[in-house]
């Protein structure tokens, strides 16, 4: 009972390895990933776009197997990777060529989500120019004022490509690049009221859902990163990943004993052996614990947060455990940020300049300093609409990032034809 057994993946290598008796030790999965082998692919997704690196480290040490990220598929071209970590149809994904079988659909907590990325942009604005680090403020409140519906792309409040994939008036009323690449377009190219008002919109399904997922975009299981972490409910994460994996034999048949799955969480959530993930990185939890939000940003989140609950709660998801699981999940995250809100509007917890303090607060704020600063002809000059272009510009590079690489791809394979 207690020799060890492998991986069917390399028996050459310790891989996923089963000590018996419930103990196991985690090993890097494969550098590289055979061609010829036929995968059962993952598609990791997340709301709002968090949370998935310790969803697919899970994976990898469950299976032996290395997962891909979806921009390096479209950059450096196909691989054979089973599992995909995807951001779309966030602003920061791409999905233009890859292919995948089924999805894992990954929640994470919301308000530590919308810390996250500007917090990254303020380490990185410490390399940049002046300009760039004295707008820092002024321009986070932008970003994440905006953050709550493009994260809720994803679940239903413009497309709802992993959970039902039809998509109604609401969620699909204008055309599809705007929701699925918001990056490339501006706050008003976006709007909905603006660019389709009250015209009908027939109802449509994602395309990637009807030609790119052989099993559909909804998911087979959801999954919470923060339940993931905690010491009671991590190993029933894991156990629900391990369960996605082992339905069909292609992938299945690498999946170690479900005996070791409990020693896999602990290996890789708790003693972090296949690597760190965003909460580990040195100050994201001060961050995330001492950074408030207005009432105005956290009224934001409530609002598509409450579209949600709302929508799957409806009587015709009363059946679906998938839909259930989600607004359980976030009604969790919905007390939490009511709670948040009534200690911020109270003045229980008080803001300060370096908080979110959204557009309205921080324009209040801003005039409180010119009337009191009147006398020295103070003026602040408004960065949003150059950061925004900045924004816009970068991500029309990514993409054209990507067609060149293409384009390169193609060219080499033509060479080589007619060399032969």
């Amino acid at each position: 009972a207690n020799v060890p057994t492998y991986s069917r993946v390399s028996r050459s290598r310790d891989l996923s390895i089963d000590l018996g008796n419930g103990r196991c030790r985690y090993e890097s999965p494969l550098a590289t990933v055979p061609v010829e082998n036929d995968y059962h692919k993952t598609l990791v997704v997340g709301f709002p776009s968090g949370g998935k690196r310790l969803v697919f480290m899970q994976m990898e040490a469950l299976t032996g197997l290395p997962t891909r990220d979806e921009w390096d598929l479209e950059i450096y071209g196909w691989s054979n990777h089973p599992f995909i970590k995807s951001n779309y149809p966030h602003h920061e994904g791409i999905w233009e060529s890859y292919e995948a079988d089924q999805s894992i659909f990954v929640i994470a907590d919301r308000v530590s989500r919308h810390v996250g990325a500007p917090v990254m942009r303020v380490s990185l604005a410490q390399l940049l120019t002046p300009l760039y680090r004295t707008d820092t403020q002024n321009r986070n409140c932008q970003h994440v004022v905006r953050t709550p519906e493009l994260f809720t792309i994803l679940v239903g409040a413009k497309s709802n490509p992993y959970l039902i994939s039809l998509m109604s008036n609401r969620d699909f009323g204008y055309p599809a690049n705007r929701v699925v690449k918001p990056g490339l377009y501006t706050v008003e190219e976006r709007d909905f009221d603006l660019v389709v008002g009250n015209a009908t919109v027939t109802p449509t399904y994602d395309p990637h859902c009807s030609y790119d997922m052989s099993e559909g975009c909804t998911p087979k299981a959801v999954i919470s990163s923060e339940d993931l972490q905690d010491h009671e409910k991590g190993p029933l994460e894991t156990n629900k990943i391990g369960n996605v994996l082992l339905a069909d034999e292609r992938t299945g048949q690498y999946v170690i004993s479900s005996d070791t799955w409990n020693c896999i969480w602990q290996e890789v959530a708790m003693l972090k052996r296949a690597g760190i993930t965003v909460e580990d990185r040195p100050g994201w939890q001060n961050e995330t614990s001492t950074r408030l939000f207005s009432s105005e940003m956290l009224e934001k989140m409530l609002e598509e947060l409450n579209y949600l609950i709302d929508k799957y709660s409806d009587p015709e998801w009363s059946s679906n455990p998938l839909a259930i699981r989600l607004v359980a999940l976030l009604l969790e995250d919905q007390a939490n940020i009511e709670d948040e809100l009534v200690e911020v509007s109270s003045g229980r917890k008080v803001l300060s300049d370096y908080d979110f303090l959204g557009p309205k607060e921080r324009e209040r704020r801003t005039k409180e300093v010119e009337n009191a600063s009147s006398a020295a002809n103070y003026e602040s000059t408004d960065y949003t609409d150059f950061f925004n272009n900045m924004h816009t510009l970068r991500s029309k590079n990514k993409m054209k990032r990507v067609h060149e690489a293409r384009d390169a791809r193609r060219q080499s394979r033509m060479k080589s034809l007619f060399v032969l």
